[in-house]
């Protein structure tokens, strides 16, 4: 358990802005047999705290105090953050083989809602309002691993992703409007894999592998301010309304994609001596794309996404060595 006071003098409505406590509890379990082992890791957490510790910079074209020197705020809104999760994630190894046949599940819920004046002054420019956020999750891997003879080494298996997430956002605005809309994403992963290492003499080692991946996203998308909401989605002026309702919000964009990429990695090792160790390796990397949960555009000039997928090559070439028996290292690298 932690708590801390405020960092920020709130100079609009006294006190301090920014205190903060939190709470996290981790119990774990272990057990080991003759060919078995497993754990089962738990995990709870919240937290509270005051919403962001903005400072305007200026207002108006007038220059309010240093922000970099004044520990202070003006912000009519101290705000809120309220974090709440629940983890659990359970890992069994069985010898198989000459390896080890390797299971991890892990689950995690996720809530969230934010109040937060970011402005940093002391009326309503633009603050985010019981803006929430909620996320399931679960995952399972399932790999072995080892040895296929004295000079082979092998790591292969399969992955497997779902997730659930809704973003729920209302936007308090200087020209006194209260936007409001909810996004939902459906989002699932799943992927092969394996790598081997293989020793081609008695300094040379080879390292090839691949990963296959699939990704779909399911998209249901809102449009903050949507002119044609109704309801408590509506937008609605001034006074805000302080009891917050996403009840009336309805997708403005739906649409589903999917992704699948190749990633393969190859590296060579080659050992000088004793103490000094050559290498060179090739990589690459994907992320899959996805839509914006946070869609603003009220001229209809685009559309929430799909974007595109992100792919990374790496390549990396460098030296490890220890030296003076073990009293000093250095590794070179260029990437």
């Amino acid at each position: 358990y932690k708590e801390h006071d405020g960092y920020f003098d709130n100079k609009t409505l006294g006190g301090k802005q920014g205190e903060s406590s939190s709470l996290l509890v981790r119990p774990a379990l272990t057990y080991t047999g003759e060919s078995f082992n497993g754990a089962a890791i738990f995990e709870y957490g919240e937290m509270d705290t005051d919403g962001v510790g903005g400072q305007a910079f200026e207002v108006d074209g007038v220059r309010i105090g240093n922000p970099y020197s004044d520990r202070l705020t003006y912000q009519n809104e101290n705000g809120d953050n309220n974090l709440e999760w629940f983890n659990v994630m359970l890992e069994g190894n069985w010898d198989l083989g000459n390896g080890v046949l390797t299971s991890v599940f892990g689950y995690r819920d996720v809530e969230q809602d934010v109040t937060s004046d970011v402005d940093g002054w002391t009326n309503t420019r633009i603050h985010f309002k019981d803006t929430a956020f909620d996320q399931d999750q679960s995952s399972l891997e399932i790999r072995w691993a080892g040895d296929l003879s004295d000079t082979t080494s092998l790591t292969a298996g399969a992955y497997y992703f779902d997730q659930t997430y809704t973003y729920a956002e209302r936007r308090l605005l200087v020209d006194a409007v209260d936007r409001r809309g909810v996004s939902t994403i459906d989002h699932d992963t799943a992927a092969v894999f394996a790598q081997a290492d293989f020793r081609l003499g008695q300094n040379l080692g080879l390292t090839l592998g691949g990963r296959y991946t699939q990704e779909n996203k399911d998209a249901e998308i809102g449009l903050i301010g949507d002119p044609a909401a109704t309801g408590d989605c509506a937008t609605k002026g001034t006074p805000f309304e302080e009891n917050t309702s996403f009840n009336d919000c309805r997708p403005f964009f739906s649409d589903s994609e999917s992704w699948s990429n190749f990633t393969p990695k190859a590296g060579l090792a080659y050992d000088i001596n004793d103490d000094v160790m050559a290498y060179a390796s090739y990589t690459r990397g994907f992320r899959s794309g996805g839509y914006n949960a946070r869609f603003t555009d009220l001229s209809g000039n685009s559309t929430p996404g799909p974007y595109d997928e992100e792919v990374a090559d790496a390549f990396e070439i460098g030296l490890k060595s220890t030296l003076w028996d073990g009293r000093g290292r250095l590794n070179l690298a260029a990437f």
